[in-house]
């Protein structure tokens, strides 16, 4: 169902209806009380889960995986070109933060054939501490919530 609103919404916006680019990002939450589930995220210093999407441009989800807190971005993003892949999805290009550099970029590539655009916050930090709009990492996403 949420296949055919996709392509029904893309379609009405002039888009073809498979999407070719897509968002990939994740969001660590504290979550629950059981202590065999609890690891920490080093970065963001929270103890509980991390919850890893992928959308396309518009905001509609393609992927989600659901990991605990200290799974890195990096790791993660194989899982879920697997999915993606799996899906028989049409996206060549996904952006993605700074937390997805190194080895994964080309893995990603050989592996599932998808060319994953890193964006580093530090090339655009002039202004201190001021929320800044990365370049297509926030393309189309006024529109999307986390599930």
């Amino acid at each position: 169902m949420l296949s055919k609103l996709r392509e029904h919404i893309r379609l009405k916006k002039g888009q073809n209806s498979t999407p070719s680019l897509g968002v990939a990002d994740s969001q660590s939450v504290q979550w629950g009380n059981t202590s065999s589930l609890m690891r920490i995220d080093g970065n963001k210093k929270i103890k509980g889960i991390k919850r890893h999407i992928f959308v396309d441009k518009n905001g509609f989800l393609l992927a989600v995986m659901v990991t605990v807190a200290n799974v890195h971005d990096s790791k993660a993003i194989l899982l879920l070109a697997r999915v993606l892949k799996e899906l028989l999805s049409s996206v060549k290009l996904i952006l993605v933060d700074g937390g997805y550099r190194g080895k994964c970029v080309e893995i990603v590539k050989e592996k599932f054939q998808y060319i994953l655009q890193v964006t580093m916050l530090s090339k655009y930090k002039k202004e201190k501490k001021k929320f800044k709009i990365l370049p297509k990492r926030w393309v189309g996403r006024k529109n999307f919530f986390l599930v």
